[in-house]
């Protein structure tokens, strides 16, 4: 059995975690990925935000869809293909 201990206190510091995936981003040898450190620190960080992800950005955007698409159904196909006018604005 073989442990590894990572010791990564320096992306406890206000803002680390960004400037390192910048750096890693901007980064031009893709090999830099194989190492398992690196792996195991991206699925890390990606295990933590995913979740904020999901329920943050894609559930408010397939809601905001729904209702869209809900709305242009109910006001432009109320009436076959005319909007609904009321008599006074006529």
């Amino acid at each position: 059995m073989k442990i590894e201990v990572l010791k990564l206190d320096f992306l406890r510091q206000k803002g680390a975690v960004p400037r390192f995936f910048k750096v890693l981003g901007e980064f031009e040898n893709e090999t830099i990925f194989k190492h398992k450190t690196i792996d195991v620190l991206v699925n890390r960080v990606w295990n933590q935000h995913y979740p904020s992800i999901f329920f943050k950005v894609f559930c408010p955007y397939i809601a905001f869809c729904g209702c869209f698409l809900g709305y242009m159904i109910f006001v432009f196909k109320l009436q076959e293909g005319t909007t609904l006018v009321e008599p006074e604005y006529e």
